[in-house]
């Protein structure tokens, strides 16, 4: 990519508020370029999506929400009341506010195995 490409692309809309168009040599090593401005490059969760989207297209699978319910929020998995404490205590800091995502207590699923396949000693 030349100098002029990179300028057209990205630093010109910047400074002038205009969105420069596709210079028509790059337009032709590039067929049937599609663009989103709602999807930025620079967001790696929704490009992910985007992925997941089309693996889902490609199955006509419709049932299908753009973002999970973890999105890209930071995590925290507690396994104490004191862990929690501090989490809370931490989110006041910095003046954020938590959501409870999953209920308190770890369990194991209904549907793995509790019983060990190795023999008892006799």
């Amino acid at each position: 990519m030349r100098i002029k490409d990179i300028l057209n692309e990205d630093f010109m809309p910047k400074l002038t508020g205009k969105t420069s168009k596709i210079e028509a040599d790059f337009d032709g090593v590039s067929p049937g370029m599609i663009t989103f401005k709602e999807l930025r490059n620079t967001d790696a969760y929704m490009q992910y999506r985007m992925g997941v989207a089309i693996a889902a297209a490609m199955n006509d699978n419709t049932d299908f929400e753009q973002e999970t319910p973890y999105a890209e929020n930071m995590i925290f998995v507690t396994y104490t009341p004191a862990e929690e404490d501090m989490i809370h205590k931490a989110a006041k800091i910095m003046g954020v506010t938590p959501t409870q995502a999953a209920s308190r207590g770890s369990r194991e699923p209904d549907d793995v195995s509790k019983t060990s396949i190795v023999p008892r000693k006799k």
